[in-house]
């Protein structure tokens, strides 16, 4: 009689114990996962950074997006992954867990012809870039080095290129908007579509003295 009433507790004892053994292990493994995550982001980083040139190499000569639009926004930033928006302590008080990196530059990049409106560049190294023909309709240049930079018969309607770097730019044949473009043309170069649609540039900088030709 005795023996039937244990045996049934020493049971549940054993089931409890294995219960919380493995709740334990459970635990222990989610975070070695999540140590192990956060130790990979510069090798996921670096990933994503080969395979935004090879998607800016392999669209060459395209006169299309090809996926570079993305590609050079993602360079030109420095963003964190989205688990330190929620987990900000972290990287305060353990920076042996924080990868941190700066935009990449884009010195020297070859995106002639590219289709590029509405592009969002703010602050990017692209000293000697290769923009020739290419379509930066209401492109976001501000604060951007385009020192030697080839934009010779770019499409800059509407773009800001307020705070950008100039010395030796090559401007010749490139369009630029302004106060008198035509409302028709500012709604098919802005999005959301705006009129006037002037393109900004740096103070005391002379578009047509620098070989620019006004829109329509």
């Amino acid at each position: 009689m005795e023996k039937r009433v244990w045996e049934p507790l020493l049971s549940w004892g054993e089931n409890q114990a294995l219960i919380s053994l493995l709740g334990l292990l459970g635990n222990l493994g989610l975070i070695i996962a999540v140590v192990s995550y956060i130790g990979l982001e510069k090798q996921r980083r670096d990933d994503q950074v080969y395979a935004a040139w090879q998607t800016i190499t392999n669209a060459q000569g395209q006169s299309g997006n090809g996926g570079r639009i993305l590609a050079l926004e993602f360079l030109n930033a420095s963003p964190g992954a989205n688990w330190r928006l929620h987990f900000p302590w972290i990287c305060i008080s353990e920076d042996w867990l924080c990868s941190k990196w700066e935009p990449e530059s884009l010195d020297g990049v070859d995106l002639a012809k590219a289709y590029l409106a509405g592009i969002q560049l703010p602050k990017a190294s692209l000293v000697e870039a290769n923009l020739e023909g290419a379509v930066l309709w209401g492109a976001n240049l501000q604060g951007a080095n385009l020192e030697e930079a080839n934009l010779r018969g770019a499409k800059l309607g509407a773009a800001n290129l307020q705070g950008t770097r100039l010395d030796e730019t090559n401007f010749q044949g490139a369009f630029y908007s302004d106060e008198k473009t035509s409302r028709s043309l500012c709604v098919d170069i802005t999005y959301p579509p705006i009129h006037p649609c002037p393109t900004q540039f740096p103070e005391g900088f002379d578009p047509e003295s620098a070989g620019m030709k006004p829109l329509p």
